[in-house]
């Protein structure tokens, strides 16, 4: 097919460059693709694709100069065709898009809407590893791609993995291109199930992000050390003929990822047992898979043996990279710590509050213009309904990470006893009817300022109670998936004590919301900022707003209740504002209304 080529003119454009220019397109819309899926700004990926192909173009070249610098007359001479536009002159190495997709992903991943650069490494990766499968297809039947084994095979084979050698005498080569293109569909398919499905109920201790792109290395790595050990012309160091360097990019990929998880793993759950069992196999696989390059080099008979045990060597290291993956997970339905204190106070409020509707003594609070009465007519079937099945809450950290929470914070001074958990209780009376912290006004020249919010000297505006179902369910989908449903938002919303929200313009950019009984006990829920809006200081904005907001509709002298859950590693953060973490469990039913599932 290599002869086949289109005329534009003069211009002649063969059969590998039409490949090549589908492999751009078809990354190019996989990653839009996911990265919109996401709540991805669609014009981030239209801009990333040049730097793409530029530095993919350069990269790739220079890395085949510095290997084969014999097939240039210099290395002026190997970058000017490019600069001349003479691509068919000298060919690339694959490692240049690897280095090419790091470098777009740092220089665009402060892009308003990129959602940083380990985001669009998890984005890019899927449809990297299908481009990056299709652009060896262009070159299937070349020298570079035929094997080192020869097969003897009766009679003709038209199977795509073998290329004839010699078709008189039966002899094939295995196509080791093919077998990469195989090899990275596979990788294909794993990585954007991965990246799709990432379940709601396991996140990484700290972040997600970049957890796809890790995934992918992982793989590729496990594929490219056995396939670039077959080849016939692989691109080796000037110093060295023994290792390639794909070989010892993917044993540095394979280290580094190791390291990196079982640092996190030991920290996150202390050291276990299983930590050396992994390491031991790790080290076991590493060292087989060196002594197989070993022995294939010095036996040439022993091609088959040899490369089947580096493959196995291979999938262990990459098994093992993702074991510790998962042992830096936390199941977020079954151990996490609870606030069970904020529940037990908020059903002794409750409890108080019938009791005085029952007495006929309304809530209220007294202001120099006279008195408003305010019931507490926060229903806890409803608005505890945490708008989702996790019921937990994202904060920005001041960093480009947004976490899920998982360690229960209550204020300095609360005690907590032991409770039951909480009923579903609704008060009675005429004051039920009322809406929560909607019927609060403030006093003075401050009620306009409290109802509608104010803007910032940074151009976003803050605005009280005025979030929609609709934007709350927009932001949960820019950090989250398996958002509530609009009904159970709508009411959410309603009941909720007060809400407050960032805006850029007419885009909601940051939400939180309290639920509580005004007078024992607040508990923060749903604090989110859109990750390309992190490291703003919105974090912090929020829970100040919420603290003010207690602060005047709290009982002058007396404690309060103010809590929240959050992982360990945000606590500092939450420090910065009084909150310390107890040893308070939460006890949970999601409860399916209707029936007796749970």
């Amino acid at each position: 097919m290599e002869n086949v080529a289109i005329f534009i003119g003069n211009t002649q454009i063969r059969w590998s460059t039409l490949i090549v220019i589908c492999a751009v397109f078809v990354w190019l819309s996989v990653s839009y693709s996911l990265h919109v899926s996401h709540g991805g700004k669609r014009y981030v990926m239209f801009v990333c694709l040049p730097y793409m192909v530029f530095f993919s173009v350069l990269f790739g070249r220079a890395i085949h100069w510095y290997s084969h610098s014999e097939l240039y007359k210099s290395a002026e001479d190997a970058f000017y065709s490019l600069w001349a536009g003479d691509f068919s002159y000298g060919s690339y190495d694959m490692p240049g898009i690897l280095l090419a997709t790091l470098l777009t992903a740092v220089l665009c991943g402060r892009l308003i809407g990129s959602g940083g650069t380990r985001r669009l490494l998890d984005a890019f990766s899927p449809g990297l590893a299908l481009g990056m499968g299709i652009i060896y297809l262009s070159d299937r039947f070349g020298t570079a791609a035929r094997s080192k084994m020869v097969f003897p095979l009766s009679g003709q084979t038209y199977l795509p993995f073998f290329v004839a050698e010699d078709v008189n005498s039966g002899t094939y080569r295995l196509a080791v291109y093919f077998v990469l293109f195989a090899g990275l569909f596979i990788i294909f398919l794993l990585t954007s199930v991965f990246y799709i499905r990432r379940n709601p109920d396991y996140q990484l201790v700290g972040s997600y992000k970049g957890a796809t792109f890790i995934l992918f290395m992982l793989l590729l790595s496990a594929l490219e050390v056995v396939c670039d050990s077959m080849r016939y012309d692989s691109s080796y160091f000037r110093s060295n003929g023994f290792v390639s360097i794909i070989q010892v990019g993917s044993a540095l990929c394979f280290l580094a990822v190791v390291i990196f998880y079982s640092i996190r793993s030991v920290k996150g759950n202390g050291f276990r047992f299983y930590h050396p069992i992994i390491w031991v196999f790790f080290i076991a696989g590493f060292g087989g898979a060196i002594y197989m390059e070993y022995l294939v080099q010095r036996h040439t008979d022993w091609y088959v043996r040899c490369y089947v045990i580096m493959s196995v060597c291979c999938v262990v290291m990459a098994l093992c990279g993702y074991i510790l993956h998962l042992t830096n997970c936390v199941d977020i339905r079954k151990d996490i710590p609870q606030e069970k204190e904020c529940m037990e106070l908020l059903a002794e409020g409750i409890t108080s509050a019938m009791a005085e509707l029952e007495n006929e003594t309304a809530i209220s609070k007294t202001a120099d213009t006279g008195s408003v009465e305010v019931g507490p007519s926060y229903n806890q079937s409803a608005g505890a309904a945490d708008s989702a099945e996790t019921g937990i809450t994202a904060v920005e950290d001041e960093s480009e990470t947004s976490s899920i929470s998982v360690v229960a914070i209550n204020s300095e001074g609360v005690s907590g006893t032991e409770s039951s958990g909480m009923e579903d209780i609704e008060p009675e009376g005429p004051a039920a009817e009322s809406s929560g912290i909607e019927d609060i006004e403030p006093e003075g020249s401050a009620a306009e300022e409290t109802a509608n919010g104010y803007e910032t000297e940074s151009g976003l505006s803050v605005r009280y109670n005025m979030l929609t179902a609709e934007e709350f369910l927009e932001l949960w989908n820019s950090v989250w998936t398996s958002a509530p449903s609009l009904e159970q938002t709508r009411l959410a919303m309603e009941h909720s004590l007060f809400r407050v929200s960032v805006y850029d313009g007419e885009v909601p950019v940051a939400m939180a919301r309290v639920i509580g009984d005004l007078g024992m006990c607040y508990y923060i829920k749903d604090v989110i900022v859109r990750p390309e809006y992190q490291g703003r200081k919105i974090g912090s904005l929020l829970i100040e707003e919420i603290l003010n907001f207690v602060n005047t509709y709290g009982v002058e002298g007396t404690k309060i209740a103010v809590e929240l859950s959050a992982l360990p590693d945000k606590e500092p953060f939450y420090n910065k504002f009084g909150f310390k973490a107890n040893e308070a469990k939460r006890l949970r039913i999601m409860y399916k209304v209707g029936s007796k599932d749970i």
